[in-house]
């Protein structure tokens, strides 16, 4: 054994090299994602796409993130404003789990330093991907950024108490649209019987090469259900409260814009 010990040693010494045994069989692809001139989806299928060192391993994305600017400040390359940063790590953890990628890692949780005071950016854009501003304050909710709020929310409407084990029934649905937009849509069950059904559409809403926000517009959208179902209306941007609820709906008008909206569905 001491000879494999002073082996690995040396090589490691000189290389840097790190071995490992993994009875878990955690052994994954990963790769990472950052800001380019295409909606997310596109961003993490791509990576998907060239990651292709050891086939059939799952996928890990171990890093995605957007760093922020303030509205007065001026134009930086791959800056985004908050509220966009938001629009886009909610349509990145979706577009990851519906793309198979089995764990999604944002970075970062925190900011590594403060906006700089003056009007013109001169600040490292490392110090700006974090879900909450630099210094944290007490309490954490008051440093959040939109980004933090939309993720307790989706987190809020998606949580679940039950038994974590159940076997999963799916349900007949169709989403219909007459836009030029392709409707993603992603569902989910809980233990209980209920079911959120995620909705989200990706237009382009930010210019890399310009520092802007695009007017989305919106995007018509109707669930077909087999079965009437009670139906909440969940906006992850504004609240982990409904924004609208109906009853014994087989028919489910939704209008789509720059963000996912979640459907919850509960049987009579």
């Amino acid at each position: 054994m001491k000879r494999i010990h002073d082996s690995l040693q040396r090589l490691f010494q000189r290389h840097r090299l790190v071995f490992w045994y993994d009875p878990t069989k955690e052994w994954s692809e990963t790769f990472h994602a950052y800001p380019d001139d295409v909606p997310p989806r596109d961003l993490i299928a791509k990576s998907i796409g060239t990651t292709t060192d050891t086939p059939g391993l799952p996928f890990f994305l171990t890093e995605i993130g957007y760093f922020t600017r303030t509205a007065a400040f001026s134009y930086t390359p791959r800056a985004v404003t908050e509220d966009v940063q938001a629009k886009f790590l909610l349509d990145a953890i979706f577009d990851a789990y519906d793309l198979g990628v089995v764990r999604t890692y944002l970075y970062d949780l925190i900011d590594d330093g403060p906006y700089a005071n003056s009007g013109v950016w001169t600040s490292d854009e490392e110090q700006h991907f974090g879900l909450f501003h630099y210094p944290l304050q007490s309490p954490p909710s008051s440093s959040a950024k939109p980004v933090a709020v939309a993720i307790h929310n989706v987190m809020a409407i998606l949580s679940d108490t039950g038994t974590p084990t159940f076997a999963a029934e799916p349900i007949p649905f169709s989403v219909m649209t007459t836009g030029a937009q392709v409707v993603h849509n992603l569902l989910l069950e809980k233990s209980g019987g209920v079911y959120e059904l995620v909705l989200w559409v990706e237009p382009n809403i930010w210019t890399f090469d310009g520092g802007a926000e695009l007017d989305a517009g919106t995007t018509s959208v109707s669930v077909q259900l087999q079965t009437p179902y009670s139906v909440k209306v969940y906006d992850p941007l504004l609240a982990a409260t409904p924004q609208d609820t109906s009853t014994a709906q087989t028919l489910v008008p939704v209008s789509l814009g720059d963000h996912p909206i979640i459907l919850e569905l509960t049987p009579p």
